[in-house]
């Protein structure tokens, strides 16, 4: 492991201590979560993807991207649902949020930043597309539907979630943006510059503010199972990329990097935020951020 990822690790584990340490002295409260994740969903994730978003030109081998991100996705929801349905609605939703969508704009862009070519950035982006529609409405509604819904999925207000959710507008105007080969003025770019960098500090932040040392029982059961789904799932489609798909093996690599990025960073506020066990999301998302940083490196390593 090189000494950028190196200090790219310790970095996001000290944020993680720094919110765990502050609330276990009284500096920060549960409660204060609640804020800062109005403030990343709102405006510093955007503004972290605007960066990242950054000289991408869409051409049609980025949607192979596009592909992969819908298929792990799609197959991470419909097993959370399988392996979660005998779970209490509280700790379901810390069960739906944490097992699919994965922590591209606040983890994988910085950590692989200058780690992978401006193509490999660009499959990224198109690989977190359909990501930020499963965090941001799938499973805010699949949430819903288990915290005291009538147990469907209606598609109107699904669609109006998705397609206003600030990440997902954000998406699309850039995509837009970039087929007619235009950018976005430089003060806007400066602005988006200074708020997205304050992303991953507050995500990581907040995850440490939330996390708890001692689970129940049911609740080491519950992460076990997460990750144990999930990493198998994702190490499954890393050799299916690597075999399969027909692109550049720089982005061929970029794929396989970020199928084994940490759960997304915003589970453990969205699971707050719906009345779940937003400590136990926090548990998952933490345990596996040392397991992802390990696994992408490994693969940055051999592939």
């Amino acid at each position: 492991m090189n000494s950028a990822v190196l200090t790219k690790t310790f970095i996001y584990i000290a944020l993680l201590l720094i919110g765990y340490g502050g609330k276990r002295m009284g500096v920060f409260h549960k409660e204060d979560t609640g804020f800062i994740s109005k403030v990343v969903l709102n405006l510093t994730m955007p503004a972290a993807v605007i960066n990242g978003f950054q000289g991408v030109e869409v051409r049609p081998v980025l949607l192979w991207g596009l592909v992969v991100g819908i298929t792990g996705n799609l197959i991470l929801i419909f097993l959370g649902q399988v392996f979660s349905r005998k779970e209490i609605p509280y700790n379901r939703a810390a069960f739906i949020y944490s097992i699919s969508a994965f922590n591209v704009a606040n983890f994988a862009m910085p950590f692989l930043q200058g780690l992978v070519t401006p193509d490999g950035f660009a499959t990224l982006c198109m690989f977190d597309i359909f990501g930020v529609v499963t965090s941001y409405g799938i499973n805010i509604a699949l949430v819903d539907a288990c915290m005291g819904g009538d147990g469907r999925i209606h598609m109107k207000p699904l669609m109006k979630k998705i397609f206003t959710t600030p990440v997902v507008v954000t998406y699309l105007i850039l995509i837009a943006l970039s087929l007619m080969n235009l950018q976005l003025p430089k003060p806007v770019l400066e602005l988006t510059a200074v708020a997205g960098g304050a992303n991953a500090f507050l995500a990581m932040l907040s995850i440490g503010i939330l996390f708890e040392l001692r689970l129940p029982k049911e609740g080491r059961s519950i992460v076990l199972r997460v990750l144990g789904i999930r990493y198998a799932v994702c190490i499954a489609l890393m050799g299916l990329v690597y075999a399969f798909v027909p692109v550049p093996a720089d982005m061929k690599t970029a794929l396989c990097v970020v199928l084994m990025a940490p759960c997304v960073s915003s589970s453990p506020m969205l699971t707050e935020i719906s009345g779940g066990n937003g400590a136990l999301a926090a548990a998952i998302n933490s345990m596996s951020i040392p397991i992802s940083i390990s696994l992408m490196a490994l693969a940055l390593t051999f592939l």
